[in-house]
């Protein structure tokens, strides 16, 4: 079974408020004291460009948050994004290491998750960067996404796991009776 998805549509809202936060402290705080001094120069050379980089930035936006999609298949963990470079990864899941679920600040705020999947390849640590990362999903879906990850690679659950040493256990002690009584008959 394929699991398709896409980012939250919060994505967008989160993007916007870091082009607001850069356009706010970066341009506008140091040029409003120059605006008081030349007014039309600062128009022209701060206010004009800074305004038709953000209109350019808030269609990228809407256009990169179109081409993103993740997948969770049979064998492999997949993301796709891109606007004019297009970029696939992909993983499969017997590489999988670690699963990390990440939030920023804003991220929490807006019930954003990051879900990334690490391989021993790339260092598999905290800090390290992911082999494929599913970016802004919903924090809720972002958790039962990383359970149905964890099941697709076979990492047990505590109950899971004691059901299979129990089953072990009970194999092992019959071939040590199984051993014993050939022993018993040698002897």
């Amino acid at each position: 079974m394929c699991m398709r998805l896409r980012p939250s549509p919060k994505m967008k809202t989160l993007y916007r408020l870091y082009l607001l936060i850069v356009v706010a402290l970066g341009v506008v705080s140091w040029s409003i004291p120059l605006l008081l001094l030349r007014p039309r120069l600062i128009l022209a050379v701060v206010y004009l460009p800074t305004l038709i980089t953000a209109l350019f930035i808030l269609y990228w936006i809407e256009r990169y948050y179109e081409s993103i999609t993740y997948e969770l298949d049979e064998d492999y963990v997949r993301c796709r994004r891109g606007v004019w470079w297009r970029r696939e990864s992909q993983v499969p899941y017997y590489r999988v290491s670690d699963i990390l679920l990440r939030q920023g600040p804003l991220q929490r705020r807006l019930g954003l998750a990051n879900l990334d999947f690490h391989t021993a390849a790339l260092g598999g640590q905290a800090g390290a960067r992911a082999e494929v990362s599913f970016l802004h999903i919903d924090a809720g879906r972002g958790v039962e996404l990383r359970d149905e990850a964890l099941r697709r690679i076979g990492v047990l659950t505590g109950r899971e796991r004691r059901s299979v040493e129990e089953q072990m256990l009970e194999e092992l002690r019959a071939i040590r009776r199984i051993l014993e009584d050939q022993g018993k008959k040698e002897g």
